[in-house]
């Protein structure tokens, strides 16, 4: 259980941060206010302040959360960086870090979801990762 700010956050887990600016369709009502932001070549990156509980304890740490937009390799699963493909789809990647430390040794965990902006084609959520590192 972990306090964030005085904030609920049910985030999914998510780190990188180069935007491309491609100029793609997104269908939804709103698809111009989406593009105007999200393909400006920038990433959104939001830091809180963490309350974990661990070995009994409450401990202190931080939370980084970006959030960015990137063509995506369906077929190979990663990010397109070589240009036009027939398998790039455009995404939003949210990745997040969280760190503590419980007194004995630093945690580390990182996850990130790699999600298509075009919902109509591709419902859901194409790849999941997640990393946890402590320095036992």
């Amino acid at each position: 259980m972990f306090k964030i700010s005085n904030s609920i956050l049910f985030l999914f887990f998510f780190c990188s941060c180069q935007a491309q600016t491609t100029d793609h369709a997104f269908d939804n009502n709103n698809d111009q206010k989406f593009n105007n932001y999200w393909y400006k070549g920038k990433a959104e990156i939001s830091h809180y302040t963490l309350t974990q509980s661990r070995y009994g304890q409450l401990r202190n740490g931080e939370v980084i959360i970006i959030y960015v937009t990137e063509d995506f390799l369906k077929d190979k699963q990663v990010k397109n960086e070589s240009g036009e493909n027939i398998n790039s789809i455009p995404i939003l990647k949210l990745n997040k870090l969280t760190r503590f430390v419980t007194g004995i040794y630093d945690y580390s965990i990182m996850g990130s979801t790699f999600t298509p902006i075009e919902i109509s084609k591709y419902p859901a959520t194409l790849k999941v990762t997640s990393s946890i590192q402590d320095w036992c």
